[in-house]
């Protein structure tokens, strides 16, 4: 038994929302898939603190993150020391609350900025904003 012309155009229209709605999250799966493995970049201001740091010199960076900053929800801080000060970077950071420096800067992200670790290394050049990579 052949289907009328109204059921065939139903059936047709059926598939085509099934197709896109199959392929839109066929899409987001291979997007989360790609961040999963830090080849998304991710644009974030984010408070930093870096000290004197020249244009075009690199340094490693600490992403930290969970930051409980009195009743808002958990932030971000890139912490950037220089030498000598890269041992007691981050040494106060188990207080329940902690305010952040005052420099908020433009980061370029090239890798995954959402994990469940506290702190993330980040390899990070500064341009004129920060262009960062994940080390890990």
């Amino acid at each position: 038994m052949a289907l009328s012309k109204e059921n065939a155009e139903g059936v047709r229209t059926t598939l085509f929302v099934l197709l896109v709605f199959f392929g839109a999250w066929e899409l987001s799966e291979v997007y989360n898939s790609l961040d999963h493995r830090g080849w998304v970049t991710h644009y974030m201001d984010t408070p930093v603190s870096s000290g004197d740091w020249w244009v075009g010199e690199y340094r490693t960076c600490d992403l930290i993150t969970n930051l409980n900053i009195g009743k808002g929800p958990k932030a971000k801080y890139l912490d950037c020391p220089k030498g000598a000060d890269a041992s007691t970077a981050s040494a106060d950071l188990g207080h329940d609350s902690y305010s952040l420096p005052g420099r908020i800067l433009p980061v370029t992200y090239h890798g995954r900025i959402d994990r469940a670790d506290t702190f993330i290394e980040w390899r990070c050049q500064r341009k004129a904003s920060l262009v960062c990579s994940a080390i890990d």
